[in-house]
């Protein structure tokens, strides 16, 4: 338990609490009001991790 209580944040606010995805999706809704063309989305890249056959 104490190991979770020195771990424990009470602020979120950073740096390393930044949300990618919230802000990626303003530039696209802009983008879109705006009347410009979106760019191409990058292609996938295969996921890390176990594959099951």
């Amino acid at each position: 338990m104490a190991l979770i209580e020195v771990m424990t944040r009470d602020d979120l606010t950073g740096p390393e609490f930044t949300d990618g995805y919230t802000e990626a999706l303003r530039r696209v809704i802009e983008t879109k009001h705006e009347g410009h063309h979106l760019p191409e989305a990058p292609q996938a890249t295969a996921r890390p991790g176990r594959r099951w056959t």
